[in-house]
């Protein structure tokens, strides 16, 4: 067979198919799309099912709110006017459920009015605030961009929360339609 990736079909005592590339077939079923863990992933809620947190020793200074960027879409607007350290000022959502091993898939839209180190990563939801292995970091920039960060947990639970750090730089971020997914193991 030149191309493993064709399908076979062969004419024989009515229409009988005679080779089928398994592989192909497997690529041609729809895929279904996994569930977002997060509520509000949109912000068309304004700031419903997110928290936040400014470290305020650290001497970050910061504003949360929601405002129409896109069209006709919200998206959140995290102003911060006092930088301090890159992780000084978070939001998150939770409670959410993380299994230890799975790949955990994170997208979301955003910019910033500069350069915006960002952290995310899966803690629990309450004191001790235990960290359960999923962290990832990227770079916020000045046009919209989709960024696709995936990683794994390394605990279990089911009081985990999905936390943004940032904070490291003044200036404006924008996230809009976050998706954490449990990609399985």
């Amino acid at each position: 067979m030149k191309d493993k990736h064709k399908l076979l079909w062969g004419l024989a005592a009515g229409a009988v198919l005679t080779s089928l590339c398994f592989e192909c077939l497997l690529h041609s079923l729809p895929r279904r799309a996994q569930p977002n863990l997060l509520q509000n992933a949109d912000f068309e809620e304004n700031l419903r099912h997110w928290g936040w947190y400014v470290h305020r020793s650290h001497g970050a200074r910061a504003e949360f709110t929601t405002e129409q960027v896109r069209s006709e879409s919200r998206a959140l607007k995290i102003s911060v006017t006092k930088p301090a350290l890159y992780d000084s000022i978070e939001f998150g959502q939770g409670p959410i459920t993380v299994t230890a091993g799975h790949k955990y898939r994170l997208s979301f839209l955003a910019r910033a009015t500069g350069r915006q180190p960002i952290r995310v990563q899966a803690i629990q939801n309450a004191p001790p605030w235990t960290f359960y292995g999923f962290r990832v970091s990227t770079e916020i920039t000045p046009k919209w961009k989709t960024y696709h960060l995936t990683g794994r947990a390394g605990l279990s639970g089911s009081d985990a929360k999905l936390v943004f750090y940032c904070g490291g730089a003044a200036g404006d971020i924008y996230i809009d339609d976050v998706q954490f997914q449990d990609c399985g193991s």
